[in-house]
């Protein structure tokens, strides 16, 4: 897990990460965003990946997903997914 703060005297924004090993790769799984000095987190983007080894390909976004506060709204999200001939197509 890692953390950041950003601060002056009356603003804080404050950035948790925590990462997933996946094939030997660490990748991010969870970011978290929070409000202020006191406040909860206000904003959540989850990581989901695939991987090809055989193409040498390891921690492909697969879907990200975020929400406000924990999953009361959703904001966004996109999803990646390979053709059988190795194009890749973006939807959002």
């Amino acid at each position: 897990m890692l953390e950041t703060r950003v601060y002056d005297a009356s603003n804080l924004r404050k950035t948790r990460l925590s990462y997933v090993q996946q094939h030997g790769v660490w990748l991010m799984q969870h970011k978290d965003e929070y409000a202020g000095w006191q406040g909860g987190v206000y904003r959540r983007t989850v990581m989901e990946y695939t991987h090809y080894p055989s193409r040498r390909i390891i921690g492909l976004p697969l879907r990200s997903r975020s929400t406000l506060e924990k999953g009361a709204s959703l904001l966004s999200a996109s999803r990646t997914h390979t053709t059988k001939r190795g194009r890749l197509h973006r939807f959002k």
